[in-house]
């Protein structure tokens, strides 16, 4: 029999007796640990955990279904087009929004992930800080890669695959970043600014053909998967660490505030658009087309902020008090 110390994620150490079937020992370590850390993070953490493995879920689901028919099915294709074109502005307002859309480039990431990690420095929170690196950087590679290694059927519509938007990721993913570092309290207001610009950033890439529907909606995918991503890196930073969080948790009233607030948020996009003199782009039917477009836009961005959102207003009720991990 060989006795060892196991030290498992959060600093606690289990000993694991292996014999012949030393394989169920370690599994039955596995349990054990993982039993230990479930308890250091509480209900809070255990909540922050469900809704961040509920983002990747979410995520691999809608990639799942947006890729295969938008991108590899003549008929998604052709709707995908349909879409892209359904709708159209003046070019006077094409010329501001592509003024805007021209500063996204890789030293604006840069400027802006540090101004967001530098906030959730300030209020010393490393967690957060690992969130909005893992979140924007994840994300972005992600994108990168995508563009390259996702095949595009060719059924004479256009061959290149565009898919994931860039422009999407790096505007969402930092809307997003400053979204949770922010103090609880003002990310309420901060929702509803922030569903409005990535909404209306959204639907702007679309009507200027920059990108197709899909390759909007497939950034905000990729969003949610490195989202629910940097939710568990940063419990698991959040049960290692010292400190006290905050009293209570969230009530449904809660949640349902941030959506109501991220709705309005995405509908204020439209009406500025409208007021900017949004149009149906020859047929009278690409009105609906259209606001089935932005209206899909604007829900998955919204889903994308509010699940994020509260899974870090969970994350701050985490309180891991003075305990610490043996030999600490």
């Amino acid at each position: 029999m060989a006795r060892v110390l196991v030290a498992d994620a959060v600093g606690v150490f289990v000993s694991v007796d292996f014999y012949g079937s030393g394989s169920m020992q370690l599994s039955r370590c596995e349990g054990v640990v993982f039993s230990v850390f479930l308890e250091r993070i509480g209900g809070a953490g255990r909540r922050a955990c469900l809704f961040g493995v509920g983002l990747v879920v979410a995520a691999v689901v809608l990639l799942c279904v947006v890729i295969p028919f938008f991108v590899w099915t003549r008929l998604g294709q052709r709707v995908d087009e349909r879409s892209r074109w359904s709708a159209l502005l003046p070019p006077e307002v094409n010329e501001r929004f592509d003024a805007v859309l021209t500063l996204v480039s890789v030293p604006a990431v840069a400027v802006g992930l540090l101004v967001v990690v530098g906030i959730a420095l300030l209020r010393r929170r490393w967690d957060l800080a690992v969130f909005a690196i893992v979140l924007v950087g994840l994300a972005n590679v992600t994108t990168q890669v995508g563009k390259v290694v996702i095949p595009r059927r060719d059924v004479g519509i256009g061959a290149e695959n565009t898919l994931p938007s860039g422009h999407m990721t790096v505007i969402t993913g930092l809307a997003l970043a400053l979204l949770v570092v922010v103090p609880r309290l003002v990310r309420v207001p901060l929702m509803m600014l922030s569903a409005f610009a990535c909404t209306l950033a959204g639907a702007v890439i679309v009507v200027m053909r920059w990108h197709r529907p899909s390759d909007v909606v497939a950034a905000v995918g990729v969003l949610a998967l490195c989202s629910g991503v940097a939710v568990l890196v940063a419990v698991w930073l959040r049960s290692r660490g010292r400190g006290v969080g905050l009293e209570g948790s969230l009530s449904v009233r809660d949640v349902v505030a941030y959506g109501v607030v991220a709705l309005a948020g995405s509908v204020a996009a439209g009406v500025v658009l409208i007021a900017l003199g949004l149009v149906a782009h020859e047929e009278p039917s690409n009105v609906v087309v259209a606001a089935v477009t932005f209206g899909a836009i604007g829900v998955a961005t919204c889903v994308l902020m509010v699940l994020s959102v509260v899974a870090v207003d969970e994350l701050d009720c985490v309180s891991v008090g003075s305990s610490t991990a043996v030999g600490s």
